[in-house]
C-alpha cells in the first residue's frame, strides 16, 4: 500500500507536470505559426520589392516605347534614305539609354526592317512576324510577349512593341525593342533569404524565367508535383517536397505581366528556431519540475509526518496508555486531528476516573447492603427462634391446660 506522502508527492508532480506538458505543446504550435507568418511576411516583403521593380522596369520601357513612338523621326518617316538614317540614328539613341535592350528596330508595312545594331537579314519579312501582327491588332497599344530564350545567346529576354499611326490612324510602322532578362535574372537569383532560401519567376503559364540554377530555365513548373498547386497559389504560402526534402514557399503575383514569384526555402528554416524554441521550453519545464518535486516532496513530507505522529500515539493508544499525547504543532486539518485526539485521550481519561470513582462508590454501598442483610438475617433468625419458644410454651401450656381439664 502507497504511503500518503507517495500519493501527495505523485498527485503534485502531476498538477505540475500536466499544465507543463499542455502549455510546451501550445507554445510550440503557436511559435510554429507565428514564426511561419513571420517568415511568410518577410518573404512576401521582399517579393512586394521585386513586384515594384518589375512595375517600375515595365513603366519606365513603356516611357521611352512611348517617347519614342512621337519624335519627330519615326512620325515624319517617309521611307527615304535619310529618313532611314534618321530613325537608325534615334534607334541608336535608344539602346544607348537603355543597357538592357538587345536590339531596338522599326518595321514599315513596306517590309523595310531598320534595325539596331545593325545586322544583315535576308529574305525577312518583319510584318509576317507575330510581334508586328500582335502590334498592329493592338491599334497603337504597347504590347508585351511572353518571355522567350534568345536562339543564339539562349538569354531570356521579351520584347515590348507599338504600332505607330500618323493623325489619320493609317499605319508608319511598328516599333519592337528586344530586351534582355538576363540582369533582371541574375538581380532576383543573386537576393538570398535565410540560409536556404531564393527567388525565382515563373510565367502564368509555369514557365521558368529566372532562376539560381540555369538548368532549369525555360524548363515547365508542371512537371513538378507542386506545380499545379504552386501556379493556382494566390498571395499566400504552401508546402510541398522536392528531392525528398520538406520545402515551404512564399507565392505573389507580380502585377505587370501575370508572372508568378516565389520565395522558396527548405522547412528546417522554420523547424530549426522552433526546435531552439522546444528545447527551452523542455528545458525550463525539467528545472521547474525538478524545483516542484523538491517543494512537493517537502511539502508532503511535514503532511505526513505530523500524520504519523498521529497514527503513533493511535498505535500506543490502542495498547492502554491513554497519557500518550500526540505532538503536532502545525495549524491545519493535521494539527485540528491531533488536537482532536489529545481531546479525546484527556475525555477518555476523565471517563475512566468518573467510572473509577462511581465504582468505588457502588462498592462501598454494596459493602454497607451486605452487612445490612446479614443484620438482617440474624434478626430474621432470633425471631424465628423466639417464634418458636413462644410455640413451645403455647404447647407447654395447652398440655397444662389438657391435663388441668383431665384433672377438673
Amino acid at each position: 500500500m502507497r504511503s500518503i506522502r507517495t500519493k501527495l508527492l505523485v498527485l503534485m508532480v502531476l498538477f505540475i507536470l500536466i499544465p507543463l506538458v499542455i502549455a510546451g505543446y501550445f507554445s510550440t504550435n503557436i511559435a510554429e505559426s507565428v514564426l511561419k507568418s513571420k517568415i511568410n511576411d518577410s518573404n512576401q516583403t521582399a517579393l512586394s520589392v521585386l513586384n515594384k521593380y518589375v512595375n517600375s522596369f515595365k513603366r519606365d520601357t513603356e516611357t521611352i516605347v512611348q517617347m519614342l513612338s512621337e519624335s519627330n523621326e519615326i512620325l515624319n518617316y517617309d521611307g527615304s534614305q535619310a529618313s532611314d538614317e534618321a530613325v537608325l540614328k534615334k534607334l541608336e539613341e535608344t539602346k544607348k539609354a537603355m543597357p538592357d535592350a538587345m536590339n531596338v528596330y522599326f518595321a514599315t508595312p513596306s517590309k523595310k526592317m531598320i534595325l539596331y545594331p545593325i545586322q544583315k537579314l535576308e529574305n525577312y519579312d518583319p510584318t509576317e512576324r507575330p510581334w508586328y501582327k500582335e502590334a498592329v491588332n493592338a491599334n497603337g497599344k504597347i504590347t508585351w510577349t511572353e518571355p522567350y530564350q534568345d536562339f543564339n545567346t539562349k538569354v531570356p529576354e521579351i520584347t515590348v512593341t507599338k504600332a505607330v499611326l500618323d493623325s489619320s490612324g493609317k499605319l508608319i510602322g511598328v516599333l519592337g525593342i528586344d530586351i534582355s532578362l538576363e540582369q533582371l535574372s541574375k538581380n532576383i537569383s543573386d537576393v538570398k533569404l535565410g540560409k536556404t532560401g531564393y527567388i525565382y519567376v515563373v510565367t502564368k503559364d509555369g514557365i521558368t524565367i529566372s532562376h539560381p540554377d540555369s538548368t532549369r530555365l525555360f524548363t515547365s513548373i508542371k512537371k513538378y508535383d507542386f506545380g499545379e498547386r504552386l501556379l493556382a497559389t494566390k498571395n499566400s504560402t504552401i508546402q510541398y517536397v522536392s528531392n525528398n526534402i520538406l520545402k515551404f514557399a512564399s507565392v505573389r503575383d507580380l502585377d505587370s505581366f501575370g508572372w508568378k514569384a516565389v520565395v522558396t526555402m527548405d522547412n528546417s528554416e522554420l523547424t530549426g528556431d522552433v526546435t531552439k524554441i522546444r528545447n527551452f521550453i523542455i528545458t525550463v519545464s525539467i528545472v521547474i519540475l525538478l524545483i516542484g518535486i523538491v517543494i512537493a516532496y517537502f511539502f508532503s513530507n511535514s503532511i505526513s509526518l505530523g500524520i504519523k505522529k498521529v497514527v503513533a500515539a493511535m498505535e500506543e493508544a490502542s495498547q492502554g496508555n491513554i497519557t500518550v499525547r500526540a505532538d503536532v504543532k502545525t495549524k491545519d486539518e493535521v494539527g485540528v486531528l491531533a488536537n482532536s485526539f489529545n481531546t479525546m485521550l484527556e475525555g477518555i481519561k476523565k471517563l475512566i476516573f468518573d467510572i473509577k470513582s462511581v465504582s468505588e462508590s457502588v462498592n462501598h454501598s454494596a459493602e454497607n447492603l451486605a452487612v445490612a442483610s446479614e443484620q438482617a438475617a440474624q434478626a430474621t433468625q432470633d425471631v424465628a427462634k423466639a417464634i418458636e419458644e413462644i410455640a413451645q410454651g403455647a404447647s407447654s401450656q395447652a398440655k397444662e391446660a389438657e391435663e388441668s381439664a383431665n384433672a377438673t
